[in-house]
């Protein structure tokens, strides 16, 4: 399990990447309820949110995975999770849009 938790905003930016290699490594990731953590991360599937700053939050979240308490997907279905997000779909994506942009041919997007 990886853990990610920054409260300044400047640090968040600089290991967002972090959290998103952890996932496509098919590891979970213990990480703070805050900025795009909550957007790619599924609480209590690929890993767990804790309250920033809340350090009864993260001990409680840290007890139930070393309890077993907590059942997260499995690796492969956490890859999968983040599969749309790696760079050679988001660079094939931004491909077909400016495709259709340039010439309006239509496209089929991932969704």
């Amino acid at each position: 399990m990886f853990f990610l938790s920054w409260s300044q905003q400047l640090d968040r930016r600089l290991f967002e990447d972090s959290r998103l290699v952890c996932l496509a490594l098919g590891l979970p990731a213990l990480v703070s309820a805050s900025g795009g953590n909550v957007d790619i991360m599924a609480d209590g599937t690929t890993g767990l949110l804790f309250e920033l700053e809340n350090s009864a939050d993260l001990a409680a979240k840290l007890r139930s995975v070393l309890a077993g308490e907590t059942v997260l997907l499995p690796p492969a279905g956490i890859r999968e999770t983040v599969r749309s997000r790696s760079a050679s779909v988001v660079a094939s994506e931004y491909g077909k849009v400016y495709r259709w942009l340039l010439h309006r041919a239509p496209v089929e997007l991932v969704t």
